[in-house]
């Protein structure tokens, strides 16, 4: 959190009013639809894989539940894709940018409470504290050789968040997965 704020408050001082107004509505016009990506999922696989018995129904439960938060996701992808059409900035490729950003951070926290399941909490944290001193450290060290403007920000964290999503698959490899 602390990491967050001192990224945000680095982007009100780095970046003019405009750039922080689109970026402010857009992220909030993406981020509210974020609900679809859960739906309560995530409390009941972490309910039934803590009562499995072995390693076959572990991958099962692994399994069913990537199944459904993939679905949840795709349902969350052309509910973004007919929206953006009525995005409330008139720069569409800024739009897109953080479409992507949205999707990016979506399917990083699909993975997140199978790494809860197995009592991982370092390795589901350690993803977003990653992604939080990336942003940090880019807008830093970015910002004195590039034009500080909504595309600077967005590349960024266009970046960090793919970084996140990197870490959560290679946490993730050693996991079985089954149908």
């Amino acid at each position: 959190i602390f990491l967050s704020l001192i990224f945000y408050y680095l982007i009100r001082v780095v970046f003019h009013w405009e750039v922080i107004r689109a970026y402010g509505v857009l992220l909030a016009f993406f981020t509210t639809f974020t609900f679809i990506t859960d739906l309560g999922l995530q409390i009941s696989y972490l309910k039934y894989f803590a009562e499995s018995r072995n390693s076959e129904e572990e991958a099962i439960y692994n399994g069913t539940f990537l199944y459904f938060r993939l679905f949840q996701f795709f349902i969350y992808i052309i509910l973004m894709i007919i929206l953006i059409q009525i995005t409330p900035y008139e720069g569409n490729i800024i739009a897109v940018y953080l479409f992507l950003i949205a999707i990016l951070f979506a399917a990083s926290t699909i993975f997140e409470p199978i790494l809860l399941s197995k009592k991982e909490a370092f390795n589901r944290i350690l993803g977003p504290i990653v992604s939080s001193f990336l942003k940090n450290i880019l807008l830093i060290s970015l910002m004195n050789y590039f034009v500080t403007d909504i595309f600077l920000l967005v590349n960024i964290i266009l970046f960090s968040h793919f970084i996140y999503f990197i870490l959560n698959i290679i946490f993730l490899r050693k996991r079985h997965i089954k149908k």
